[in-house]
């Protein structure tokens, strides 16, 4: 068991700051009581945890410096091969990993041909997409990476409206339910259930 000393707790809903508290916690919070020793000088908050929503898995020293920063849990959007996101996940010195691992982009796209995405991330129509949906559920996935293109904007292929029909049909029927994210090129689809594809999976596109 460990003890927090005369703290103060930031409502995330109100940005209020409340009275100091001593915090008791071991795997998780037990106790949270008035402070034993206030002190008009305490200057440490505590609040929840912070989650970074689009992150690339590389090194494990930057993942170390998120965990310190305050930083909990990080949302993989584009990381391979599966092995080295359960070589993450498996870290207790770093924030918890949600990873897509490898995104669903059209055969040849620059994602494969210049990022080095393995060949079988490539949907090359709909009736590949379940195929897809396979593979990223063997794989550990929490949630799946659309890659959305815009052909007439770009020279690189791209996946077709009946492909991403296909693919986003397909997450719904494991379970997943779309709501809106915003990227940079693109426009994208996430979608979520709590915990097995979409027992664990969720769904995000992106430009």
């Amino acid at each position: 068991m460990m003890t927090l000393r005369n703290v103060h707790i930031i409502d995330v809903d109100t940005a209020a700051i409340g009275d100091a508290v001593d915090i008791d916690f071991a795997d998780t919070i037990t106790t949270i009581r008035p402070a034993e020793a206030p002190s008009a000088e305490s200057n440490g908050f505590v609040l929840p945890g912070l989650i970074d929503t689009h992150v690339h898995l590389k090194s494990r020293e930057p993942l170390v410096g998120a965990l310190r920063t305050g930083l909990t849990t990080l949302v993989d959007l584009g990381t391979h091969p599966d092995s080295l996101v359960d070589d993450f996940r498996s870290d207790r010195g770093i924030p918890g990993i949600v990873s897509a691992g490898s995104a669903a982009s059209a055969p040849g796209s620059s994602q494969i041909e210049l990022m080095g995405f393995p060949v079988g991330s490539g949907v090359t129509g709909p009736d590949d997409a379940e195929r897809f949906l396979d593979w990223r559920e063997a794989g550990g996935a929490d949630l799946i990476k659309i890659i959305i293109e815009d052909p007439d904007a770009t020279e690189v292929p791209a996946l077709d409206i009946p492909t991403l029909r296909a693919l986003v049909d397909g997450a719904h029927d494991r379970g997943c339910s779309p709501s809106p994210m915003r990227s940079l090129r693109g426009r994208s689809i996430a979608a979520s259930r709590p915990v097995s594809m979409c027992s664990r999976m969720s769904l995000s596109g992106h430009g």
